[in-house]
């Protein structure tokens, strides 16, 4: 996993949550790609940077509360790149 916070960093590896360094290393292997962030903003950043280094056939799963026309951009950014979300 990874967050931009040390702290829950710190608690998940506590969990057994394997850590990475960076969001991009955290989905490079991953089948699945959870995300929970403030606003639309932080998603499209998110994606933009992961999605072309996701795994082939990850699923991307955003939970955010956030606005439809950024929930729609982040989608098209995943089916560019081959993605389901």
């Amino acid at each position: 996993g990874f967050d931009l916070m040390p702290e829950n960093l710190t608690v998940a590896k506590e969990h057994g949550v394997t850590v990475m360094a960076n969001a991009v290393a955290a989905v490079k292997d991953a089948d699945v790609v959870i995300t929970m962030l403030p606003a639309g903003k932080h998603v499209l950043s998110v994606y933009e940077n992961i999605a072309p280094k996701a795994k082939k056939g990850a699923l991307l799963i955003d939970s955010s509360t956030i606005d439809v026309e950024s929930a729609r951009k982040a989608h098209a950014i995943a089916a560019k790149h081959g993605l389901p979300s």
